[in-house]
């Protein structure tokens, strides 16, 4: 049970970036920041920039998911996360 607290707390970003009390990662802010710039300049480089941003916002909505650990983990967690996101993009535009 307290690996699916770990989870949720971690899907809804409450712990994505302290290491320890009063701590912050920097590596945390500088993936966060790579998962949204760097889609934001290959759409503009295209010239498809809202595509890039759709990409960035994406990275960012996920990112909080990203807890550590293993890759196995890492990778559930955070393939949860953007199916979440999805669901409630789809059911955000179909309630309206």
């Amino acid at each position: 049970m307290t690996g699916f607290v770990d989870q949720a707390r971690a899907l809804v970003g409450l712990v994505y970036a302290w290491r320890a009390p009063g701590q912050l990662s920097v590596m945390t802010g500088v993936r966060t920041t790579a998962a949204v710039l760097v889609p934001l300049l290959v759409g503009q480089l295209a010239n498809h920039p809202a595509i890039g941003l759709m990409a960035g916002v994406g990275g960012l909505n996920v990112s909080p998911a990203d807890i550590g650990g293993p890759y196995r983990v890492k990778a559930m967690t955070m393939g949860m996360a953007m199916i979440s996101m999805a669901t409630a993009a789809l059911l955000g535009t179909i309630v309206g």
